[in-house]
């Protein structure tokens, strides 16, 4: 089996995704989410190498960074 390859992949039904699912789901690259779990920026699993993340924890962190809005006077 090669390396980061899986036989079995998390069933999106239960609401966990493996890597390429939660780039997908972020819209961001690998490299930036290896980034964010090895600083422990983003909610996730490990399992031995593997990581797995939580669709709606995902949702959630991304809820946690949104810009509100400033209005100038005019």
């Amino acid at each position: 089996m090669q390396q980061g390859k899986f036989k079995y992949k998390p069933d999106p039904t239960y609401g966990y995704l493996d890597l390429e699912g939660a780039c997908a789901l972020l819209g961001c690259s690998k490299s930036k989410m290896y980034k964010l779990v090895s600083r422990r920026e983003i909610p996730h699993f490990k399992i031995g190498r593997r990581v797995l993340f939580k669709a709606d924890e995902l949702n959630e962190y991304i809820s946690n960074l949104r810009v509100e809005v400033v209005t100038v006077p005019d």
